[in-house]
């Protein structure tokens, strides 16, 4: 409702409508599970809920493209591709099926795959989106500062909508993260087969326009926001590292004093208290 919307206020191409309105019938995609994990949010519930909304969309896609999007499609035939639903629900689960049998019977590989899943990962969504940037490069020629501002409406409406909602329902911080960025992306596969189907050239080809400024203005603000991230992270940890090697120092002198008052020592008795920082050790001499 709010593709139909926004596209009905900022764009006056039926084509350019049609496109935004059929990307926001799509289900999640599989970016989003992506981004969740570099995110550190709730990968579990961001893959539940990409499962679900793709299950849903075979039944909830033909439902608002036949009712509100009939005003968009007028006397066009509108195909819904059901294969490429199908087809996506496989490349979720298949990848989840494998991960579920090496987590159960290979533990080694498990921990290997923890460690690499991140980096591999941000290879992935960064390959995707240089690929998908230079395959419609012609797309940006297009644009326009409507087209722009229905996409950032759309993109960062569905950030600020999905972790509002998360946090009514008081759901931790992971999972708002989850939700959050669940909302904002949709499955561009889905949309570009049903317009491409559904739609003669070039008429298709325009209709894409604002499927493309809608997911880049979802995927690329992200880059930006993820190295602000990990600087501020790296550079809160520095901080903390040093507090703690500071902080433990005084401690252990103020403990070794404190002991030395309580309970003297014996005539060459040494007294040693070990802190993270550096040993404090103190001999006691019968003349000292």
């Amino acid at each position: 409702m709010a593709s139909y919307g926004i596209s009905y206020l900022l764009l006056e191409d039926d084509s350019l409508r049609l496109g935004l309105f059929t990307l926001g019938c799509s289900p999640g995609g599989s970016m989003s599970n992506f981004w969740t994990l570099l995110f550190n949010g709730d990968v579990n519930l961001s893959v539940t809920m990409t499962f679900i909304s793709t299950i849903a969309a075979l039944a909830m896609m033909p439902l608002w493209i036949f009712t509100l999007g009939a005003s968009l499609f007028r006397d066009r035939e509108a195909t819904i591709p059901y294969i490429n639903l199908a087809g996506s629900l496989v490349l979720l689960t298949f990848p989840v099926g494998i991960g579920l049998l090496i987590r159960q019977y290979s533990p080694k590989l498990s921990k290997i795959s923890r460690k690499i899943i991140k980096p591999f990962t941000l290879i992935c969504v960064f390959v995707g989106i240089v690929v998908g940037l230079y395959a419609n490069s012609f797309v940006f020629k297009l644009f326009t500062w409507q087209v722009v501002l229905a996409g950032i409406s759309i993109a960062w409406g569905g950030y600020c909508f999905g972790a509002l909602m998360a946090w009514l329902f008081r759901l931790d911080k992971a999972q708002i993260m989850a939700v959050s960025i669940e909302t904002a992306f949709q499955n561009p596969a889905v949309a570009f087969v049903m317009l491409i189907l559904s739609l003669p050239q070039p008429e298709a080809d325009l209709s894409s326009v604002p499927v493309i400024a809608q997911l880049m203005l979802t995927g690329l603000p992200m880059w930006a926001l993820l190295i602000l991230t990990r600087v501020y992270n790296k550079m809160k940890v520095c901080c903390e590292e040093e507090q703690q090697i500071e902080k433990p120092e005084i401690e252990t002198i103020q403990k070794a004093y404190l002991a030395l008052e309580t309970n003297p020592p014996d005539d060459s008795e040494t007294l040693s208290l070990e802190g993270p920082g550096n040993r404090v050790t103190i001999v006691r001499f019968s003349d000292s």
